[in-house]
């Protein structure tokens, strides 16, 4: 499997109860393909220095079936494994979908979390302090909505990867609006002030969440486009191409 779906799948907090059927079938399936393999491998050759002059006609029988078949068998064992692995991937590759919308239930969860977290603390206490002070259990759910929110973070970029990308205004907007909502042009670009270009750790998060303009939620390629600025670039274009198309079909005339 390649790396945006090992990824999806290791990052998306799944249990076994969580998987799909068709995910189950398939590692089941996988499972006794590796069964099989291991059996095929395990055969050893026919001892022909056992043999007497009772069981030589047996023995050499045995023999002659071990090197005509467990050659073919093995070939046949590894085509199986093959089959298994592209069914697993398949499998999970379908599951992709509904793996997202969990994981953008959770997302959204955590975001409200870290919201109700950082609205619990004390006076004069700096969010980023808070998180730093892991000797403390004060700031522990201020902690664990941050990390939920950089481990699903992760799993939406991984989606985007494959293929999930929306047209929306530039690649670094693309990538921000993945998880960020931005009311305006002039809030996304006073928040790429705030975080210069890491935006990676657990900060990127905490400046979301205090930025002027900023909602920390899952987005959807739709979503993301129908967010203002990119929404807005899109009416321009619209009404430029309708503005030129009836110039051309009034030259035309």
């Amino acid at each position: 499997m390649n790396v945006e779906l090992t990824t999806i799948i290791n990052l998306a907090g799944l249990s076994d109860d969580d998987y799909p059927e068709q995910v189950r079938e398939a590692l089941a399936f996988q499972a006794a393909a590796a069964a099989l393999a291991a059996d095929v491998a395990a055969e050893s050759a026919v001892d022909l220095t056992a043999a007497t002059s009772a069981t030589i006609t047996k023995v050499f029988s045995a023999a002659v079936a071990f090197e005509r078949d467990h050659g073919a068998a093995q070939a046949l064992a590894g085509k199986l494994l093959a089959l298994a692995a592209g069914r697993v991937e398949t499998a999970w590759s379908n599951a992709v979908p509904a793996i997202a919308k969990r994981c953008a239930a959770e997302f959204d969860a955590a975001a409200g979390d870290l919201v109700a977290a950082l609205s619990g603390l004390g006076p004069g206490v700096e969010p980023a302090a808070a998180v730093a002070e892991h000797w403390t259990h004060e700031y522990d759910a201020l902690r664990r909505a941050l990390a939920v929110l950089d481990r699903l973070r992760k799993v939406r970029d991984a989606v985007a990867f494959r293929g999930g990308r929306a047209d929306a205004v530039s690649n670094e907007y693309e990538a921000s609006s993945r998880t960020l909502v931005f009311d305006s042009q002039a809030a996304y670009q006073a928040f790429r002030r705030t975080i210069g270009r890491s935006g990676t750790d657990a900060n990127y998060y905490l400046a979301a969440a205090t930025a002027k303009g900023v909602t920390i939620k899952w987005q959807d390629p739709n979503q993301q486009a129908e967010q203002t600025w990119p929404a807005s670039i899109k009416r321009s274009r619209d009404q430029l191409a309708a503005t030129f198309a009836a110039r051309t079909a009034e030259a035309s005339r």
